[in-house]
């Protein structure tokens, strides 16, 4: 096992406790066998894939200062104070907002791939400001590169540097919110 703060902890998973909801444990050095409470066996049968947790941000709205989504050379600044909320500086309808940001933030892994697979086209960047001043930033790209990666969707993420890969939809839905935002409040502010 791998701890948050890069610690690599070794371990030997034995027979299940008499109850059925444990089981013991050694970790590798020690002579001491520990029971837990959680029958880890069951886990260790399964792909890396099916432990790991597949929501890609663990934040919500409330913890948002700004977003950035760029689409190319186009820019939308989602800027948030309280229950406010301005795009690119026009005052816009607190849920229009939300459920933008909230669809980006939101979204959860299908799978993960290796960290160094490469782009072949970024379809959105974005960057997330939060109300401490922490700065996640990411990308949404077709992969390049190896039959078992190529044409899937995956989207980046530096807090953690884990790539995911993420449903085909998400670019599309995303780029019909952003559409509509710019069509019902950006457009008319400025006519």
């Amino acid at each position: 096992f791998r701890t948050s703060g890069g610690k690599t902890v070794a371990m030997r998973i034995g027979n299940v406790t008499p109850d059925f909801d444990g089981c013991y444990i050694q970790v590798t050095g020690e002579g001491k066998v520990y029971q837990l409470s959680t029958n880890l066996r069951t886990l260790a049968g399964q792909s890396l894939t099916n432990w790991r947790d597949k929501q890609i941000f663990n934040l919500s709205t409330s913890n948002i200062e700004a977003v950035d989504v760029a689409l190319g050379d186009t820019l939308y600044h989602f800027f948030h104070r309280d229950t406010t909320w301005k795009v690119n500086g026009t005052s816009v309808p607190e849920m229009e907002a939300r459920g933008i940001v909230e669809g980006l933030i939101g979204t959860t892994a299908l799978g993960f791939i290796d960290s160094t697979v490469a782009p072949s086209r970024v379809l959105i960047d974005y960057g997330i400001t939060l109300d401490n001043d922490d700065h996640i930033a990411g990308q949404i790209f077709k992969s390049a590169g190896s039959e078992v990666s190529f044409g899937l969707l995956c989207r980046s993420n530096s807090a953690n540097h884990q790539i995911y890969t993420v449903s085909s939809t998400l670019p599309q839905t995303i780029l019909r919110e952003l559409r509509e935002l710019q069509a019902n409040y950006l457009t008319k502010s400025k006519s």
